[in-house]
């Protein structure tokens, strides 16, 4: 049983599933509104944390000709989906600058060479702290500055 279940969810190939049918600007639906194309959506992965997307060398451009209705209007218009011909499990995360991407976790995390050279300034006497919300060194404290003076976030002065 188990064998089997793993056989029709894991990511090995895309499965026939109903997909939306995009509705054209202007109009207010599509008929038909469904069509049946192989997508990797639904499927799991074993390992880590991937998702099951599919391979971009592998998709097809599907166009149909279906009727737009706008009101009591009814139009012959072409709309286009993307059918999936291979799955495979991947990781397809984008990090901001501040982090890096775990590939084995699937998720971002702060740069740990930064966080080194953060505590390393710590260390040295310097009035820095890590923050893991930023993932950046930052001043321990921020004093109001005299009149004409600039706080330097960088030299904690």
């Amino acid at each position: 049983m188990m064998h089997l279940l793993k056989e029709t969810t894991g990511c090995n190939k895309p499965y026939e599933s109903l997909v939306q049918l995009p509705v054209p600007e202007g109009y207010d639906y599509v008929k038909p509104s469904v069509v049946k194309l192989k997508r990797c959506a639904g499927l799991s992965c074993d390992f880590r944390h991937d998702q099951c997307l599919p391979d971009e060398d592998y998709i097809t451009l599907k166009t149909y000709t279906v009727f737009a209705f706008k009101g009591s209007e009814r139009e012959c218009v072409q709309v286009s989906v993307k059918e999936h011909g291979v799955c495979k499990c991947k990781c397809d995360r984008e990090c901001p600058d501040y982090q890096v991407l775990d590939l084995w976790a699937c998720k971002c995390v702060c740069d740990a060479k930064m966080r080194q050279l953060c505590n390393a300034r710590y260390d040295d006497g310097e009035p820095v702290m890590w923050s893991e919300d930023v993932c950046s060194c930052e001043c321990n404290s921020v004093p109001d500055c005299d009149h004409g003076m600039l706080w330097d976030d960088r030299a904690c002065r």
